[in-house]
């Protein structure tokens, strides 16, 4: 595997679960990274935890609802670091709940963060990283963190379903977009349970965050030449 020394990476939803375990392992692996969340105390956190480990981070605060907050941050990524190579769409809600029960605010919550988030985020990156100079001949790399929900939906979760597959949708007109610029965009779907504190009380087989953490520096150091549109990512059964 590559090592991803000399590359920016900004991941949404960076103070726990998932998002910490990625931004952590980015770090280690000679990525310079820059955690956001919504409280400012849980991106600092993990920016710390990065700079324990040897690695270089910062920190801002980011709610993905905001189209402006999202391009603050891409901007305060490249005014820190110089550019930005990797995005990591991870921020998420889910609210559960039968179609008939659920609110509009309910549903704007989820949407506003799984889906309209993940747009704000990938445009105020394709800006950045469509001027900037290639590094070993890709401008840069979009991967969201999708969910089996994404391809296929459940009862109480249509909400996070229309979100998960709306950022399908998304990911493949993107794609379509900006795959001549030397720009690749992946969806990392997850078809098991991560154990996070969106899975929490949940008595299912589960995955560890720091586990699936490593499906995703895979999917951002493969070669240059190698672009993945979607990985699905399933769990062993324990004999």
């Amino acid at each position: 595997m590559r090592d991803l020394d000399g590359r920016v990476t900004l991941v949404t939803g960076a103070g726990r679960g998932i998002g910490r375990s990625v931004a952590e392992l980015f770090g280690r692996s000679g990525s310079r990274v820059m955690s956001t969340a919504r409280s400012t105390d849980a991106a600092e956190a993990t920016a710390d935890s990065i700079h324990a480990s040897g690695g270089i981070a910062a920190a801002c605060t980011l709610d993905v609802t905001d189209p402006l907050a999202a391009d603050a941050a891409v901007a305060r990524t490249v005014e820190e670091f110089g550019r930005l190579d990797i995005l990591i769409n991870n921020a998420g809600n889910f609210v559960r709940g039968r179609v008939e029960d659920t609110t509009p605010e309910q549903w704007d919550e989820v949407i506003g963060t799984d889906l309209n988030g993940v747009f704000y985020c990938a445009r105020a990156a394709v800006r950045q990283m469509v001027d900037q100079t290639p590094f070993e001949g890709v401008r840069g790399h979009i991967i969201g963190m999708n969910s089996g929900a994404g391809i296929r939906g459940f009862p109480t979760g249509a909400s996070y379903s229309a979100a998960k597959w709306g950022m399908i949708g998304l990911a493949e007109s993107l794609r379509g977009e900006v795959t001549d610029r030397a720009i690749k965009v992946t969806e990392v779907v997850i078809a098991s349970t991560v154990r996070s504190g969106m899975s929490a009380g949940r008595d299912v087989p589960k995955i560890e965050a720091d586990d699936f953490a490593e499906t995703v520096l895979a999917v951002a150091s493969f070669a240059p030449s190698v672009a993945i549109s979607q990985i699905v990512v399933g769990q062993m059964v324990p004999q």
